[in-house]
């Protein structure tokens, strides 16, 4: 499906390719204005959306996943001149690019003005302006894509390696060419004949085989007839006009309501044209034009998955919802928030592949049943998460505008709010540990008992609420325009996604999920140890890591630092980014740390949390135990003093005292042995054995070889032996 900031490539008939990058898409999807992004002086062209797809189908192009301007910037890391030549150059352009002048400022006729403004208004020359206006455009319309080429500087401690695309200006010719002629009447005559038979009706022709059938029907010289074939030979080349100057010469004499009109009839043109012009904010054209978000608490406590025992409190909520069509395009579920590192992980849910995250949670479902993966265009929030620096990220990194609602004024996200309720009202009924109104009142339950359900399967609980909303619910309060009624469509979250993405497409942005996540994911810093790449008692490793030997390094030299993003959700794995901000490095949980594997990151610091309060018991427990070792200690070591006291001669001197050791060293042991000594009581001993079990053992012969009898005996001598070695 084709969106804004979409890639596509198209191949030449000899190989060669020209890569698109899609600016604006009409919301009839009719017509479509991209640009060449590694053309030096490319403007935007426009183009009919129709003739695209046949080129998708015949193979004549492909849609493109690698983007060579899209990457993660660090914020902290850029220099305070990168920062205020980018924020210049946008102070400038800013103006132009906004919705309200799309298409006109990729027309040629309409941008000139727009243009002599911002030179009036800045004192700046027209160069400038389309310098960075094809930085925008060509580099994926954000405002990071007016940074400074520092990547042109050279790579940080690596070889530069060329690849085998030409760099700078692709050639279009391999010699001159044809030049094109002077378009006087006589060719105009023929331009609008043409297009009016091959590009103004029903068929839906490209502007390419338009101008191909135009030659062959107004620029032949003669024929020749090859296998029964009737064949035309046209005109020297430098007679010819070129396929630009029909273009050209089109695209100015015809507006872009007469295209419609001619080639999707006056019924369609009533129903699906919007004219762009003067809208409000609060106006959606279709799937993507404004998504909504917002967090709730939800009523029910949970427990945890290590301790079911353990009840870990109320859990957060985060949902975006499609203002167009009521779909929940993306979620999220956890303990923390609402913040900002939840508000991320519920965007980049948006960006996802719903199949993936609903197997994630042991849910399978067909990509149709959820088929949203899409940024927007705009996003709706509260005054909380989404204002300040953090959120500058998301807006420069995707082009994606951000409104904050006033304060006190949650009726302005009025579908994210109900559906918060609708949620609520669902569950209630099923879920135990939920808040129930009369809890403080004499004689009520503590609900907070009742809890069962652990994180995961709270979460498989929304997703399949969300699936329900958005393929059973009925919008029974979605006002329908006349469009809709025409065509029969049910006021279902599903089926209007479906409907706006054939008829009001052109506001959903597409970008690779892996660096939306890059992106969006929480960051931080890890630490590389000997014993593994450690995150908040975390270990991991990766084959890089192995490779390099890090942690035999780490043991020989020192531990360092490295920057990481993780996916809360489940922390089997977290990822090494790298300095370019579109690679990554993913490491995985080592094995002897088992007991975090498949938990999430809210479920991980409450154990961490509770072993640490536990600790803390621990440790005041023993130091009270220490104290009273102390204290038997003092008291013995005083009764010694007091004993000493007593016996001690007043006028012993100390050499006397210290010529006695080895004496009376001698007499102690004496004494010692004799207290040690064991005496044994015959009788006791023989009704002892006389009493217990004999099992005898048999030699070879199966004769008794021991006896009662003989085992006193023995054990008499063994204590004379004991006895006599203990005197000498």
């Amino acid at each position: 499906m084709l969106s804004v900031n979409c890639l596509i490539q198209f191949i030449g008939v000899d190989g060669t390719t020209v890569t698109e990058r899609i600016l604006w898409i009409e919301p009839e999807s009719i017509i479509a204005f991209t640009i060449e992004i590694y053309t030096e002086d490319a403007l935007p062209r426009v183009c009919v959306v129709s003739e695209i797809h046949k080129s998708l189908e015949n193979g004549d192009a492909k849609i493109t996943t690698d983007d060579p301007w899209l990457r993660f910037v660090d914020e902290t890391k850029l220099s305070a001149k990168s920062i205020h030549l980018r924020d210049r150059a946008w102070e400038i352009i800013e103006s132009i690019v906004t919705e309200a002048n799309e298409p006109a400022i990729y027309k040629r006729e309409s941008r000139g003005p727009l243009i002599q403004q911002i030179m009036d208004e800045y004192k700046v020359t027209k160069r400038y302006i389309y310098k960075y206006l094809r930085k925008y455009w060509q580099r994926g319309k954000n405002k990071n894509a007016l940074l400074p080429d520092y990547e042109k500087s050279g790579g940080k401690g690596k070889t530069r390696v060329l690849s085998g695309k030409k760099l700078g200006r692709p050639r279009k010719h391999e010699s001159q060419g044809n030049e094109g002629i002077n378009v006087d009447d006589a060719v105009k005559r023929i331009f609008r004949t043409a297009a009016k038979k091959y590009l103004l009706n029903k068929k839906e022709n490209s502007v390419n085989t338009a101008y191909q059938m135009m030659l062959k029907e107004f620029f032949a010289e003669d024929y020749y007839v090859e296998n029964g074939v009737k064949k035309t030979i046209l005109i020297p080349e430098e007679e010819l006009p070129t396929l630009g100057q029909f273009r050209y010469w089109y695209e100015k004499e015809f507006n872009i309501q007469e295209m419609i009109i001619a080639r999707k009839g006056v019924k369609n043109y009533l129903k699906d044209h919007r004219s762009l012009t003067g809208r409000s904010d609060q106006e959606v054209i279709g799937p993507g034009s404004k998504y909504q978000i917002d967090a709730t608490v939800a009523d029910v406590y949970l427990v945890s998955r290590y301790n079911r025992n353990w009840i870990i409190g109320r859990p957060v909520i985060y949902a975006i919802i499609d203002v167009f069509s009521r779909m929940v395009a993306g979620l999220y579920v956890g303990l923390e928030g609402p913040s900002w590192a939840g508000a991320m992980m519920a965007l980049t849910n948006t960006a996802s592949d719903k199949t993936k995250f609903c197997k994630e949670y042991d849910i399978t479902i067909d990509h149709h049943l959820w088929p949203c993966s899409f940024l927007p265009e705009a996003l709706l929030a509260d005054r909380g998460e989404l204002i300040g620096k953090t959120i500058e990220t998301l807006s420069n990194a995707f082009n994606i505008r951000i409104e904050n609602t006033a304060p006190y004024r949650a009726d302005w996200k009025g579908i994210v709010e109900r559906h918060f309720r609708t949620i609520h009202a669902r569950v209630k009924p099923f879920l135990p540990g939920y808040v129930q109104k009369d809890f403080l009142q004499r004689g009520g339950r503590d609900y907070r008992l009742d809890a069962k359900l652990d994180l995961y399967q709270f979460t498989q609980i929304i997703i399949h609420c969300a699936l329900h909303h958005n393929n059973k619910h009925s919008l029974l309060n979605y006002d329908r325009d006349e469009m809709m009624i025409g065509d029969d469509v049910f006021p279902n979250a599903l089926e209007l996604w479906n409907w706006g993405i054939t008829n009001r497409t052109g506001k959903l942005r597409s970008f690779p999920e892996e660096l939306v996540k890059l992106n969006l994911m929480p960051t931080t810093v890890a630490t590389v140890t000997h014993r593994g790449i450690r995150f908040e008692k975390m270990h991991y490793s990766c084959q890089r890591a192995v490779k390099e030997c890090w942690f035999e390094r780490a043991r020989a030299k020192g531990t360092w630092k490295a920057q990481i993003s993780y996916d809360p959700r489940n922390m089997n794995y977290i990822y090494l980014r790298e300095e370019n901000g579109r690679e990554f490095e993913k490491c995985h949980l080592l094995d002897s740390q088992e007991r975090y594997k498949d938990k999430t990151f809210d479920e991980i610091l409450y154990l961490l949390e509770y072993e640490k309060i536990n600790l803390k018991k621990m440790k005041s427990q023993e130091v009270q135990d220490n104290i009273d070792l102390m204290s038997h200690m003092e008291k013995i070591v005083s009764e010694a003093e007091e004993m000493t006291s007593r016996t001690k001669e007043p006028f012993q001197s100390k050499a006397a005292k210290i010529k006695g050791i080895r004496q009376h060293r001698q007499e102690e042991r004496e004494r010692q042995r004799e207290m040690e000594a064991f005496e044994l009581d015959k009788d006791s001993l023989e009704d002892s054995i006389k009493s217990a079990e004999i099992v005898p053992i048999k030699n070879d012969r199966s004769t008794i070889i021991s006896s009662p009898t003989r085992s006193i005996d023995l054990l008499k001598r063994k204590q004379k032996e004991r006895m006599h070695g203990n005197e000498e």
